[in-house]
């Protein structure tokens, strides 16, 4: 027994911990370049590759062979719910400079708001438009004059206009500010990638999830618009009275508003903790897996001619956390449908 003790303690230890290769990791995400890690011992290099190979190409089977959910929104392209997740960023968008916001608001009291004295703004209407701003488009009275100031980035002159000119002027420093908050979300979700793959990525997330989540065909100019257009008229309902003087309307609004997002907040929150326990629970226990491994050889080599049982059950553990993902691709699958 001591002889055999001995000829194992030298395989395994010469076969499974002297030896040092590089390990390439791979982000499937594409949320980040690979990254090569030097001097991992060759034993938990060859386990760890060889199975997670083995899980991811489990996952990719899995989800092409019943997931019916388009790529931009698969879990091997992007996690678990990333649909959800792009939506619920996107309405957080709001008009991020503040001429832009004052512009809008002035346009708002002086070309809007008469107008749904003379019915051709209907409130409910707009409220259930996809675009809202297009729903505005040739509804404005052009004998109403508004103010509009220039924007860094637009070309507009500040000057007074008519309406439907304010219009056409608004349109073109509306889309200067979607478009840098495409470019803000794209920085945001894809924080490792150039900003030009980052934006094109961020274009394609958007136009995929609305058009499958919401059922609504739109740009991801569109897309953004309409939420930042959602949310500035909700802010418009308690703006435009605070900028008028009338205190109590402002704070009845104010308060309307607030409970509002205090709603979507809480359903956002839920679908945060879903979307994100899963797959981090799974990386824990891999990592957690990995450092242990220099105590498992350990135990290998005390048990001598016996080591071998013990690193078939370390062998099965890193199998078993491999076989997570394929499930996790379909409860993505589920819980998105």
């Amino acid at each position: 027994d001591f002889g055999r003790w001995i000829i194992m303690l030298a395989v395994f230890n010469g076969m499974l911990l002297v030896p040092k290769v590089n390990v390439l990791l791979t982000d499937r995400t594409g949320g980040q370049a690979s990254i090569v890690v030097s001097n991992v011992p060759i034993g938990l290099a060859g386990f760890a590759s060889s199975i997670s190979h083995i899980g991811d190409w489990l996952t990719r089977t899995y989800e092409t062979t019943f997931s019916v959910i388009p790529n931009d929104m698969s879990f091997v392209s992007h996690g678990a719910l990333w649909g959800q997740r792009v939506q619920q960023e996107v309405l957080h968008a709001k008009f991020s400079s503040s001429t832009l916001q004052t512009n809008l608001l002035d346009f708002y009291r002086e070309c809007v708001v008469p107008e749904y004295a003379t019915g051709f703004v209907v409130a409910s209407d707009m409220a259930k438009s996809i675009d809202i701003w297009l729903y505005l488009n040739g509804r404005t009275n052009p004998g109403r004059f508004v103010t509009v100031r220039a924007m860094t980035g637009s070309a507009v002159v500040s000057g007074t206009y008519g309406c439907d000119m304010g219009y056409t002027l608004l349109t073109d420093q509306i889309n200067v500010d979607s478009a840098r908050n495409i470019t803000t979300l794209g920085n945001y979700l894809f924080p490792q990638q150039a900003i030009g793959t980052a934006n094109a990525a961020m274009i394609s997330s958007i136009q995929t999830s609305t058009n499958y989540i919401l059922g609504v065909s739109q740009t991801a100019m569109e897309s953004v618009r309409q939420t930042a257009m959602t949310n500035f008229m909700i802010d418009a309902q308690y703006n435009l009275p605070a900028q008028i003087g009338d205190a109590a309307g402002s704070a009845a609004n104010l308060a309307q508003a607030q409970a509002i997002r205090s709603t979507s907040d809480s359903y956002k929150l839920m679908a945060k903790i879903g979307e994100s326990t899963m797959p981090k629970i799974k990386n824990i226990v891999e990592i957690v897996q990995y450092a242990v491994f220099p105590i498992i050889i350990l135990l290998v080599l005390m048990a001598g001619h016996k080591g071998g049982l013990v690193l078939k059950a370390y062998v099965m553990s890193l199998v078993w956390v491999q076989l997570w993902p394929p499930l996790y691709a379909v409860m993505n699958m589920i819980m998105t449908l």
